[in-house]
C-alpha cells in the first residue's frame, strides 16, 4: 500500500508515523528529510520553486492509493493550505483520507475524510489495520 502523508512540514509527526507503522506500507511526503531546511524560511517563504514542488507533490499523490492528513495543535505552525489541497485533490480522485485532525476549526476537512481522528496514535493504529486487512482497504475506498 502507497500512503501520501500530508501535513505540516516543520515538525517531525512523519517520522513517529513511519516508525510505527506495521505491514507493507511504501510512504510519500512533500520533501526528502534532507531537504527539509530548504523548503521554507521561518517565515514560510519557499526557498524552492513553488511550480516543481507542487508538480512532485501531485505525482506523489497520484501515486499513493491513501491520503494520511495530520493537522496538528496550535503553536505547531498552524498553517494548513497545502493540506487542504491535498484533501480536496484526494477526494476528487475518490481515494481514501485518513484524518487527524487536533484543532477544532476543520469541519470542511473533516466532511472530506473518508475517516477521522482525534490524536495521531488512533490514526496510526488505524493504518496499521488497514495494511494488514486489505479487504477493509477496499471498503474505505468506496466511501
Amino acid at each position: 500500500m502507497k500512503v501520501y502523508l500530508g501535513g505540516n512540514i516543520h515538525t517531525n509527526w512523519r517520522y513517529e508515523v513511519i516508525n510505527q507503522a506495521e505491514g507493507n506500507i511504501d510512504f510519500y511526503m512533500p520533501y526528502k528529510s534532507s531537504e527539509h531546511q530548504f523548503i521554507s524560511t521561518e517565515e514560510g517563504k519557499s526557498l524552492i520553486d513553488p511550480n516543481q514542488f507542487t508538480a512532485r507533490d501531485l505525482l506523489f499523490l497520484n501515486l499513493s492509493d491513501l491520503l494520511f492528513g495530520y493537522i496538528g495543535p496550535y503553536g505547531e505552525h498552524s498553517r494548513h493550505h497545502g493540506l487542504m489541497i491535498e484533501i480536496g485533490y484526494m477526494k476528487a480522485q475518490n481515494k481514501p483520507i485518513i484524518l487527524v485532525c487536533e484543532m477544532p476549526e476543520f469541519d470542511m476537512a473533516t466532511a472530506c475524510a473518508s475517516v477521522n481522528f482525534s490524536t495521531l496514535k488512533d490514526g496510526i493504529n488505524y493504518l496499521n489495520w488497514i495494511a494488514k486487512e486489505n479487504p477493509i482497504y477496499g471498503q474505505l475506498r468506496r466511501k
